[in-house]
């Protein structure tokens, strides 16, 4: 079999496996989840009572800032009525992810030949391209401010620079997460349109995914002591959507660890082999393209008569001219 063509079957047996499908089903799951208690967050009394404890902290601190250095200034307490605008967001990059797992699910059901899952593997490198960015934005951006915030408040407001500092590390890691992402889909990108097989990037993957599902974790568990720590006080209901919301993220990237680890195990069970039989068919097909091209020089190459020089037809057995029998090679 042209092993490109038997490469595309092996990645197509990996991703009509049912963990394909459940992981598309989780995708959009989650994304629900999470737009219904962004939703009803935003409705609740917790983010007035955020919005108003971060702005009076800051104010309070530039008050201490400008006292100390001499400049008049005076700002009154900020208040925030009561009037609550609900908000719905939507994760359309999970979207897309979703859209992508069902169309790899599909598409490696059929058996037509020639099917390179083409749509699927470009929707999944828009994905990965997608989040290596925000990764590079969300890094080159949020760790200058919130070094900036700490430099800043330090002085005036310890148990928020806590906080801050703790965040840092949470955005390198996502960079890291868009890192390994990246990396993955290029290397499904590599399977389906080379005749060698690699897992280069799936265990990377995989590690960053279960890093960010306790990441996950860890940063509900720093919000809910920040909020306890500037006085804001949870209600039971805002307590369980949080809490809702940071499950099903978990649940989400570690499904993610599992979908890459096994990629790795099931590639590698066919890489060792397969890539002898490519190199063999590379092999010979490059020596049979060599071949045909002098065999044909070698007929098309005028044939003279080796007694009086007339050129002689290719059918030719003796010379037109001289008679002489006609020695070919």
């Amino acid at each position: 079999m042209n092993p490109y063509q038997q490469n595309i079957n092996i990645m197509k047996g990996f991703f009509k496996k049912p963990l394909t499908l459940v992981f598309s089903i989780c995708t959009f799951v989650t994304i629900f989840v999470t737009s219904v208690t962004n939703f009803l967050l935003s409705t609740s009394d917790l983010t007035s009572q955020l919005t108003r404890q971060i702005v009076n902290q800051f104010n309070e601190a530039f008050k201490h800032f400008a006292a100390q250095n001499g400049i008049n200034y005076y700002s009154s307490p900020f208040y925030v009525t009561s009037t609550k605008t609900p908000t719905m967001s939507i994760d359309l990059l999970g979207v897309l992810l979703g859209i992508t797992l069902i169309l790899f699910y599909v598409q490696s059901q059929s058996e037509i030949n020639g099917r390179t899952l083409r749509a699927s593997r470009i929707m999944f490198r828009i994905y990965a391209i997608f989040k290596f960015v925000a990764g590079i934005i969300i890094c080159a951006v949020g760790v200058p401010s919130l070094l900036f915030s700490v430099s800043f408040t330090s002085s005036f407001m310890p148990h928020t620079t806590w906080f801050f500092i703790a965040v840092i590390p949470l955005i390198v890691i996502l960079l890291l997460y868009g890192i390994s992402i990246h990396v993955f889909a290029k290397t499904i990108k590599k399977n389906l349109t080379s005749i060698f097989l690699t897992d280069r990037g799936a265990k990377f993957f995989g590690v960053m995914s279960i890093i960010t599902a306790l990441i996950s974790l860890g940063t509900t568990i720093i919000s809910l002591l920040y909020f306890n720590n500037i006085g804001i006080r949870i209600s039971a209901v805002d307590f369980g959507m949080i809490i809702t919301k940071s499950v099903f993220d978990m649940i989400f990237n570690v499904l993610f660890a599992v979908l890459a680890f096994s990629f790795s195990s099931y590639i590698k069970g066919y890489s060792k082999e397969y890539v002898v039989e490519a190199y063999e068919y590379d092999e010979t097909s490059a020596q049979g393209f060599a071949a045909e091209p002098a065999q044909a020089a070698q007929q098309q190459a005028p044939v003279f008569c080796s007694r009086c020089g007339r050129q002689l037809n290719p059918d030719d057995y003796f010379c037109n001219g001289c008679g002489t029998p006609v020695q070919r090679q």
